[in-house]
């Protein structure tokens, strides 16, 4: 049997781990009663969280839930919802995690979309789940997690009752999860066969946890980071602490009290982390940590360099998304290269409006390799999965530009930017330099209606909790914009708001925003 240093020292049996070839029942034979999952909802052995995921495709299975059969999962940071991701996985069922935060109209939008036939919820998140369920036809399978109902069968005693054997359906279950978009309905993100190589590889072959000293916080909702806040590190073999804190002081506590090594965060929840003062920093050791990995959303350029001096070279970008991409870059790059997202080498091209390659330095729309195998398709959307591919290349909708050396810097999504008298600006390039604002602890910038230029730019602003939109303060931002920003950037209007309106992921709600103001 291999032991784990032959796992974790051989390039090729890491490839093959983050590919999925080396599965949690590998670290259940090697390691059966490490944990694998901690929590207060909950914990799980790498024993028992296999054994368990095993009954539940058996339970699935015995239910009628086929081979690529849908599934909708609702649930919170528990055990539970690692437990399902991999055995939909084993079961070859195409499970879909809604968000928790989810609406109910987004809820049903996603369980109807998906073409689910199975449902797991998680009762003591959402009980209007339940009735939605029960509301379905053609269900094979209604679960409920953390409370009997009289809608959903539980989840436990279906877990109970099913047989512990290996599970293998033969067909590799691929999740399909929605874009978490901010205009319109979210698209599901469909995959017949495994992606050729994927961002978790070679963010995996980058980071190389290991099974001996590392320890992983999964603090944002799964339902929106399952594969790099959690199936990263468990397929290393790595134990994962489940929480919902976004708290900055209680997150880094629970990093100082655990001897975290990694973390997944977002670019938001960096900047709450930055806004703490440095006498409350040195309140937590965090010598533990040694990773930080962060995607979703440009980081600000200020904040980037901050974390650094604080934490080290420890700070890891990837642009990737929903629909794929893996360029990375590591903390020492990156202070060569200043807000770039990595060296893209030939795997990224910036393009026109007519397909033509730009030069260096020129912003266009972002158009990355799509892999040889496992492409993906926006579910029952075949026009809109056709106007994300060019030739052999895809995009998700980015702006940006390569400068001379290759490196990636993005500008914005074209769904956000501002014309103004025929000038594109980007809200993000504006939003970054308020948050370097002493005052500012959140911003957001969109385009509202001008007679004379088209669009003018607004910016909605959240100050911290001491400061005042005294007056002065609006004259005192728009000169910081205009230190920073070319005149034409900078925002026209100024207001103060009591919330910015975001996802618990840290994504702007951008559409929303317009919808008030425009």
């Amino acid at each position: 049997m291999r032991n784990n240093i032959d796992l974790e020292e051989s390039p090729s049996a890491r490839r093959r781990s983050y590919q999925r070839g080396v599965s949690l029942a590998t670290w259940s034979r090697l390691s059966p009663h490490r944990l694998a999952i901690r929590s207060t909802k909950g914990n799980r052995t790498f024993s028992e969280l296999d054994t368990n995921c095993n009954r539940l495709a058996r339970a699935l299975a015995d239910r009628g839930v086929r081979v690529d059969d849908g599934l909708a999962l609702i649930c919170a940071n528990r055990p539970e919802f690692v437990e399902v991701m991999f055995a939909a996985e084993r079961a070859g069922i195409r499970v879909t995690p809604i968000p928790s935060d989810s609406t109910p109209r987004e809820v049903e939008y996603m369980i109807d979309d998906s073409g689910a036939t199975a449902i797991i919820a998680d009762a003591t998140v959402s009980p209007g789940v339940a009735h939605l369920a029960s509301q379905r036809a053609g269900m094979k399978a209604r679960l409920s997690i953390g409370a009997e109902t009289s809608a959903l069968e539980s989840y436990h005693s279906a877990l109970n009752s099913a047989d512990a054997h290996p599970f293998e359906a033969g067909t590799m279950g691929i999740p399909m999860l929605y874009t978490s978009s901010t205009t319109g309905s979210p698209k599901g993100v469909y995959r017949r066969e495994p992606v050729s190589r994927s961002a978790m590889v070679t963010l995996a072959e980058q980071l190389r946890l290991s099974s001996k000293y590392d320890k992983a916080l999964a603090p944002l909702p799964l339902g929106r980071v399952f594969n790099l806040s959690v199936r990263l590190p468990l397929v290393s073999g790595v134990e994962v602490l489940l929480s919902e804190e976004l708290d900055p002081n209680r997150l880094l506590d629970l990093i100082a009290q655990n001897g975290i090594t990694y973390a997944y965060l977002t670019p938001f929840l960096l900047h709450r982390l930055a806004q703490l003062p440095v006498s409350a920093r040195k309140n937590y050791d965090l010598r533990s940590l040694r990773n930080v990995l962060h995607t979703g959303a440009p980081c600000a350029v200020p904040l980037k360099r901050q974390m650094i001096e604080w934490l080290g070279p420890i700070i890891t970008e990837c642009y990737a998304g929903t629909e794929g991409g893996d360029v990375v870059i590591s903390s020492e790059d990156w202070l060569r290269k200043p807000g770039s997202v990595g060296k893209a080498d030939d795997r990224v091209v910036i393009l026109d409006e007519d397909g033509k390659t730009l030069p260096p330095n020129t912003i266009g729309r972002i158009f990355l390799t799509a892999p040889e195998r496992g492409r993906f398709e926006y579910f029952n959307e075949p026009e809109k999965t056709r106007a994300a591919y060019y030739e052999d290349r895809f995009t998700m909708g980015d702006h940006g530009y390569l400068d001379q050396d290759g490196y990636l810097f993005l500008t914005g999504r074209s769904t956000e930017i501002i014309n103004s008298g025929g000038l594109k600006i980007y809200p993000a390039e504006i939003e970054a330099v308020l948050l370097t604002h002493s005052c500012v602890e959140d911003a957001a910038c969109i385009g509202v209606p001008d007679a004379e230029m088209g669009e003018k730019v607004k910016a909605l602003i959240k100050l911290l909790p001491e400061r005042r939109s005294e007056d002065g303060l609006s004259v005192g931002i728009k000169h910081h914009c205009s230190e920073h920003l070319a005149p034409y950037k900078g925002p026209s209007e100024f207001e103060f708001v009591e919330e910015i309106p975001r996802l618990p992921s840290g994504k702007l709600l951008r559409d929303l925003l317009r919808q008030r103001y425009c």
